[in-house]
């Protein structure tokens, strides 16, 4: 989580914080990215391999904690590849934010069938909580594709009211976060068998 709030914080510094500064000043027309988003990218990735590690250690066994190191590994490996060929081109999709969602949806799935595997053979509470962080992340996640792709936010900008899809990312994140913090971390160790 510390790794996705570093992230975090570069995604603030260029998109809201300091955006001007950073993609405007001193140019004829505003860059669409800067390597602070990029940046951001890539850690919100590499914080999504450091959970698959997480995971392995709290939850997996088997060929699950096998394929969840290689997935770990390999996807940010592969993503990080993608996303500098994509800001060195450059080419939008490649250093979006919906780009970046398909590479870690499979993890995320990972994880969802990891937790619901463990919890139906073993019914620990932490197997149950880690599935409500999987469940609340695929809500967020589809809040915002739907809020998107509705145009709900261009239409309340219209009205004078700005609330993006992003903003509806951002809620469900920090809330997401809470969950994260105050109900899965306290029950979460290594698995014992």
């Amino acid at each position: 989580m510390l790794v996705w709030g570093v992230g975090t914080l570069c995604a603030g510094s260029s998109y809201q914080a300091f955006g001007y500064m950073i993609k405007g000043m001193g140019r004829a027309s505003m860059s669409w990215t800067s390597w602070w988003e990029v940046v951001y990218m890539l850690l919100t990735v590499a914080s999504v391999s450091l959970m698959a590690m997480a995971i392995n250690a709290s939850s997996a066994g088997g060929v699950w904690r096998k394929a969840l190191k290689a997935w770990a590994i390999l996807s940010f490996v592969a993503y990080a590849l993608f996303a500098l060929i994509g800001a060195s081109l450059p080419n939008r999709f490649m250093v979006s934010f919906e780009a970046m969602v398909l590479f870690i949806i499979p993890g995320m799935l990972a994880f969802f069938a990891v937790n619901i595997s463990r919890y139906l053979k073993t019914r620990q509470r932490s197997e149950l909580l880690l599935l409500g962080a999987w469940v609340g992340m695929a809500a967020t996640m589809g809040a915002y594709y739907a809020y998107y792709l509705a145009g709900v936010g261009p239409a309340l900008w219209e009205r004078g009211i700005w609330f993006s899809e992003n903003d509806i990312l951002h809620v469900g994140l920090i809330g997401w976060m809470f969950y994260l913090g105050l109900a899965v971390a306290p029950a979460i160790g290594d698995r014992k068998a």
